[in-house]
């Protein structure tokens, strides 16, 4: 509505807790860095937040003057005196998907241990492993999936190799839902919604207006299952620490989100993300997701179990299925 973030920590405390809500546990800055009030308030609700330096691609190096580049220096130095008290910040990263480094990232990196020592550091958020840097604590990475597939293939999130730091999925999902113009009037403030206004152009010039509504609720259930079946894909691979989901809201001129530009949920709810995208979830390890009446299926249950170490061993995990109880081992450690 205003086009630039509001300052309120009240606006921000209802932002991450709908987000919470949900089952995640931190949200990725592209390339920004939010405001003061937005870690107040992820303090109280308890979310880990990444910032990162505004060089969201390698052009806005390659023309910047020396004058430019100094301001990065001063910007990435005061922005962590600034902010490392705040319990709520994960680590500190220097932009967005510079697959060919930057030419200071070994200084700001030392620069980063140098103010918090407490901090995980990463050079960009997004590359490709040959230009892995030997020094940063961990790895955030865009796998292919174009190359594999949409969905479930339990392998789409495995490496090669295995990772010597942890390893983040950068902006895995990535999926569309059909653009809804009736969210055009809801676009009251400062951003005109042209991208829906063309989808409404389209749907009328091809007579489709009476099949909209079936044609959105039928992509949105697409959207929802493979979004699933994304991140189950991802909690089941060994090689995975971690992942970012595109998006959690609606970016300008996508339709990505689980919720649109204002908040509103589409097909996944709150009770139904917890169930694959909470500390624990129940996940088998299964490419094939519809079968025939009759058919018999072999169940390999897993437990994807990232709550903290403080909690204590858990007990057996049963679940019941067709009148038969199916018990889980518990896991050795978190993460198993």
């Amino acid at each position: 509505m205003t086009r630039s973030p509001p300052a309120d920590a009240g606006y921000w405390r209802d932002y991450l807790q709908l987000r919470k809500n949900y089952g995640f546990n931190g949200v990725r800055h592209h390339s920004m860095i939010p405001t003061e009030s937005y870690f107040a308030a992820a303090d109280e609700v308890g979310m880990l937040i990444q910032p990162e330096l505004p060089i969201a691609y390698r052009h806005y190096l390659e023309g910047a003057t020396d004058q430019g580049r100094e301001l990065y220096r001063y910007v990435w130095q005061q922005h962590i005196r600034q902010l490392r008290n705040h319990p709520s910040v994960m680590a500190w990263c220097m932009g967005n998907e510079l697959y060919k480094g930057l030419p200071f990232d070994k200084e700001f990196y030392e620069t980063a241990k140098r103010l918090d020592p407490t901090r995980p550091v990463n050079s960009t958020d997004g590359l490709i492993l040959n230009k892995l840097l030997d020094y940063v604590d961990y790895a955030s990475i865009g796998l292919n999936e174009w190359a594999i597939s949409w969905g479930p293939h339990r392998h789409k999130y495995r490496m090669s190799k295995p990772m010597d730091r942890p390893l983040v999925v950068h902006e895995m999902s990535n999926l569309c839902a059909l653009p809804d113009p009736t969210d055009i009037p809801l676009f009251t403030g400062a951003v005109k919604p042209f991208w829906l206004e063309k989808m409404r152009e389209a749907v009328g010039g091809q007579g489709l207006q009476r099949y909209l509504p079936a044609m959105l609720s039928a992509s949105e259930r697409l959207q929802a299952s493979l979004i699933k079946l994304t991140i189950e894909a991802a909690r089941l691979s060994p090689d995975v620490d971690g992942y970012h989901q595109w998006l959690f809201r609606d970016y300008w001129t996508q339709s990505t989100g689980l919720v649109n530009y204002f908040d509103r949920p589409r097909r996944i709810a709150q009770a139904m993300a917890r169930k694959f995208n909470s500390e624990a979830a129940i996940l088998w390890d299964r490419d094939r997701v519809s079968f025939h009446a009759g058919e018999p299926i072999d169940l390999q249950f897993f437990l994807s179990d990232f709550r903290p170490a403080w909690q204590g061993p858990i007990g057996p995990v049963s679940i019941h299925f067709n009148d038969q109880t199916v018990e889980l081992k518990p896991p050795a450690q978190p993460g198993s």
